[in-house]
C-alpha cells in the first residue's frame, strides 16, 4: 500500500518495493513535458523514470535504471 507524503516540494506517493523506496508524482520539466515521474532510492543506488500517461511504466523504468553511486 502506498502512502501520501512530500518529496522535496511536491506531494507524492511513496511505496516500498523490495529494498527500494519509490516516490511517484505528477509534474513537468523542460526536457520531458507533463507526465508521471518516479524516483527510486536504494541503499547505494538511485533510479529515475518518466512516462507521459502511465504511472506504472514510470515506476518500472525507475526500478530498471538503478544507477550505483560510488562514494
Amino acid at each position: 500500500m502506498s502512502e501520501k507524503t512530500k518529496h522535496g516540494h511536491s506531494k507524492c506517493l511513496r511505496k516500498r518495493i523490495g529494498n527500494s523506496t519509490v516516490y511517484l508524482y505528477k509534474g513537468w520539466d523542460l526536457a520531458n513535458g507533463h507526465g508521471w515521474f518516479a524516483h527510486c532510492y536504494n541503499d547505494y543506488s538511485v533510479g529515475f523514470g518518466f512516462h507521459h500517461t502511465n504511472k506504472l511504466t514510470a515506476v518500472k523504468q525507475s526500478l530498471n535504471k538503478l544507477i550505483v553511486s560510488v562514494i
